[in-house]
């Protein structure tokens, strides 16, 4: 797992690191240059030339640094800048008098063409306004420039990009990489930051270690990597399929059988031990022609669906309902069911709600309370909505929802009492208090089923590792860690699809397929 930083934190982990550790402000400078100098070097030729565009802060004294390294390595190397002598940060003011005295040249301009790479210094994290005016200007030239062939870099984060949010303020740098200090931040993990950062470089400029600190630590939002696979889906010798858990999957409504066959297979691809599927009767050649392995549990019509759902509650250890089950009074009939039956066992059982689930429930706000009163058994609710369904639930529009992602997926966990994953070019998941925020994955995945092979992921992430070689359960990862890692997988498989056929022809089977490959390569 690696941490994700916002501004606010960033400037915490920066004041700790000098007030409370001793560490000198321009060493921690000079180190974060070199990060962008060493950075820069193996993107250029030794006979381009550089220009360091530098505000009036610390970010514009990370840049003056960055021209003087590259002038020290013999690269001809300019600044501009928007400070008036005198009037910026204590560490500005002094980087520039080395500057002056080292003889760098200081230009008035930034014309397009004439130089082969750009280093945007202009902002940093803690741009809290909106960019307008000469700044606005500014950018537009660094970005005509791009348009004419210039590599831009960009000093810890693009200018104009929130680094909390990833929104564009008013304006912003379009980089081609962003070389960023000690954690990569959030905006820079959010879109649209994400496009704006171009290639993310995490360097190590020798802050402090923070880990004790919970304030900082505790609070910071996170994000999986590859290596966090391997030990979560390891598999001891002495086990056999009930170790891996029995899923029940209530889904596709009459003659609607795909997305239960995705979801089935893609969590027998994320290692389910046992799948069965809760269906109308005529999706059963479906189902069973692309996922042989499940176990069939269908109806014909209501007469006995509440008796026939209730006995496999009991034998499931998770289950899964949503996708393709319609709004119809069936479908109703069968998520109340399912809510009302949670309480009546011994112990909570893990459902995840999807789809037509949770645009029933957003009609039936009932249903809804009856989560919330049911004690403990909220914890193990988890939602998987899209901006549309989230924006049917939470009553707020999509645009909003994407303006302040992080926060609205924290309060749609709270008002949902449960686990809510946000589904967007980067899906945000939260607990109510804890955000993760999802870094694989990418456009070939906004395909029909997508989602649904999500939600077999999401159970078998739910029931994978649930024993120790003794046996017991295993207790090294939480329910909410589970979700992330289910998350995280269904964009690695993403990627190993879209390796495969492209993002454009990449269909919601090749994801669910590609788990299998992405779980053996780690």
């Amino acid at each position: 797992m690696k941490k994700l930083m916002n501004g606010a934190q960033m400037k915490m982990i920066d004041t700790y690191s000098i007030q409370e550790v001793g560490i000198p402000s321009l060493v921690l400078m000079e180190r974060a240059a070199l990060c962008v100098t060493e950075a820069v070097l193996e993107k250029i030729k030794k006979t381009d030339k550089v220009l360091c565009v530098c505000g009036s802060g610390n970010n514009g004294a990370d840049g003056m640094a960055v021209a003087r390294q590259l002038t020290e390595r013999g690269i001809s190397a300019e600044v501009y800048t928007t400070a008036e002598e005198g009037k910026g940060t204590e560490e500005l003011n002094r980087q520039c008098a080395i500057l002056q005295k080292l003889g760098i040249v200081f230009v008035n301009d930034i014309p397009a063409g004439e130089y082969n790479c750009i280093i945007d210094a202009v902002f940093g994290i803690g741009l809290s306004r909106t960019i307008t005016g000469r700044y606005e200007q500014i950018i537009a030239k660094i970005n005509a420039a791009k348009d004419t062939g210039s590599l831009i870099v960009a000093v810890d984060t693009p200018s104009g990009i929130n680094a909390g949010d990833g929104q564009v303020m008013g304006c912003a740098v379009r980089a081609d990489m962003t070389v960023t200090f000690g954690f990569a931040k959030c905006g820079l993990c959010l879109y649209p930051g994400r496009i704006y950062a171009g290639e993310l470089c995490v360097a190590n400029a020798g802050f402090a270690d923070v880990r004790t600190i919970p304030e900082i630590w505790e609070q910071a939002a996170f994000t999986m990597e590859d290596t966090d696979i391997a030990a979560f889906f390891d598999r001891p010798a002495d086990t056999n399929k009930g170790s891996y858990g029995k899923l029940l999957i209530v889904a596709g409504s009459e003659n609607m059988a795909g997305a239960a066959a995705l979801s089935a297979r893609a969590a027998y691809r994320t290692g389910c031990g046992l799948v069965k599927v809760f269906t109308h009767e005529n999706n059963r050649t479906v189902v069973l022609t692309h996922v042989p392995e499940a176990v069939m549990v269908t109806y014909k019509d209501t007469a006995d669906i509440k008796e026939k759902l209730a006995g496999e509650l009991d034998w499931a250890d998770c289950v899964v309902a949503g996708p393709g089950l319609s709004k119809s009074d069936t479908a109703k009939e069968i998520v109340a069911e399912m809510i009302a039956y949670q309480p009546k066992r011994e112990k909570r059982l893990p459902v995840l709600l999807d789809a037509d689930a949770l645009n029933i429930i957003a009609e039936n706000r009932k249903l809804l309370s009856g989560i919330a009163e049911n004690e403990g058994s909220s914890k193990q609710y988890v939602y998987t909505p899209h901006m549309g369904e989230a924006a049917r639930l939470s009553g707020k529009s999509i645009a909003q929802l994407k303006e302040t992602s992080c926060e609205s997926a924290k309060e749609l966990a709270q008002k949902l009492c449960g686990v809510c994953v946000l589904k967007d070019a980067a899906t945000i998941v939260s607990d109510g208090s804890r955000i993760y925020i999802n870094t694989s994955g990418n456009s070939g995945m906004s395909t029909a089923g997508a989602g649904d092979t999500l939600t077999g992921i999401l159970a078998g992430s739910v029931l994978a590792g649930r024993t120790q070689k003794n046996g017991k359960e295993n207790a090294s990862y939480e329910f909410f860690e589970k979700i992330c890692m289910g998350v995280y997988l269904h964009g690695r498989a993403g990627d190993a699809a879209a390796d495969r056929f492209g993002n454009a022809g990449m269909k919601a089977m090749d994801i669910a397929d590609a788990v299998a490959n992405v779980l053996k390569e780690n």
